[in-house]
């Protein structure tokens, strides 16, 4: 495999397109607040949504405490609730300590993915219940990683390197897992030689045949269609993927905007297809969210508001509902509506906005009545 040469840089947000359809119909929709730091101003964010083998519902997120400007002074946890009855009701069953201070005199931002103890952006659950998830580099860490437990969570595998981190660093953002058994992993990707001077990261893409032991490369986006290390993925009825990627565009070093792009990997055999890229008819909105509902429906969920496929991307049209809360996380309840969760605010400075955790849930149409458009 082979790489551009990269940098690093965290997504920017931009917000400023138009629907290009009109709305299609939702029910029952309501927003409720979920979780409230036992400070205020609050900063509890990054959230991660699950399922349990037994089927019970787990939502992680970083929580900081303590002062503002004495940042030595902070606690930086992983709060984990559980709920036993389909969103109704959560309950705090776990509080885990970062793996490292949260933050220094030149972040204060952040809390996650690089400190979570527990789970960065991607997290797939195997049919045994073992968590898989990615990680960044944190401390004396030279790459990110891959961990796995087997326990729930109260102890990992030792990191699981999908690249050489002696030449790449490596920033895993999503792993989904396939009907097949296998799990797709996206990253953003910059050589070890170019981290400090570098300002954008290269879209890579792998796969785990052996739940997430070992690693094998799929594709790389090549530069001058898009950069960053967040896209997400629906695997369709027949096999397919269907990626929704947060794509930056730069003249050389320099930022000049973001947008949507999708496509699809087509099954071949035993390998993919990678069909060519083209641009979302939804604007740019922060890390993208794909839900398949059980009908077959694909929802992309964004602050700018939730839209739905039922022709596998062909087109899409824009749901009555409001945006989602930032970084949001979806799933299908058991009695078939959609539930939404995520942190009010966003790139926010310690200190400075009151965020908090809600959730939203919603029915959509079914699929036969879904609007082509």
């Amino acid at each position: 495999m082979r790489f551009r040469l990269v940098t690093f840089a965290v997504c920017a947000l931009a917000m400023n397109a138009a629907s290009l359809f009109a709305a299609a119909p939702a029910a029952e929709f309501v927003q409720t607040g979920v979780y409230h730091s036992p400070q205020t101003p609050g900063y509890t964010a990054w959230c991660k949504l699950w399922r349990t083998r037994d089927g019970h519902l787990r939502l992680a997120f970083q929580q900081v405490t303590g002062p503002v400007e004495n940042w030595e002074k902070r606690q930086n946890v992983t709060i984990i609730l559980e709920s036993t009855d389909e969103a109704k009701s959560w309950k705090k069953i776990r509080e885990v300590p970062a793996r490292t201070s949260a933050a220094s005199a030149a972040d204060k931002i952040y809390a996650a993915p690089g400190s979570s103890a527990f789970c960065g952006h991607g997290l797939a659950v195997l049919p045994d219940g073992t968590l898989v998830t990615g990680l960044w580099a944190s401390g004396q860490d030279k790459s990110g990683y891959i961990q796995r437990s087997v326990d729930d969570g109260a102890t990992w595998s030792a990191p699981i390197y999908f690249l050489n981190p002696d030449e790449y660093k490596a920033y895993p953002t999503e792993i989904r897992r396939l009907r097949d058994g296998r799990l797709i992993l996206v990253a953003g990707v910059v050589r070890q030689a170019d981290v400090k001077t570098s300002r954008w990261l290269l879209k890579e893409f792998f796969e785990s045949r052996d739940d997430g032991k070992t690693w094998s490369h799929i594709w790389t986006m090549p530069a001058e269609t898009g950069l960053c290390e967040e896209s997400d993925l629906a695997e369709l009825d027949n096999g397919d993927l269907l990626f929704v990627h947060r794509a930056e565009h730069y003249n050389g070093q320099n930022y000049l905007t973001s947008d949507r792009l999708q496509n699809v990997f087509r099954r071949n055999g035993d390998k993919w297809d990678v069909q060519p890229v083209a641009k979302a008819p939804f604007p740019h909105s922060g890390f993208p969210e794909l839900l398949k509902a059980r009908d077959g429906t694909i929802l992309h969920v964004g602050t700018d508001g939730v839209w739905q496929t039922a022709d596998d991307g062909k087109h899409w049209s824009k749901l009555d509902v409001p945006g989602s809360p930032y970084y949001p996380q979806a799933t299908q309840l058991k009695d078939g509506r959609i539930l939404i969760v995520g942190h009010v605010g966003g790139d926010d400075e310690y200190g400075k906005v009151d965020q908090s955790i809600v959730q939203q849930t919603f029915r959509i149409a079914p699929a036969s009545d879904k609007p082509v458009k």
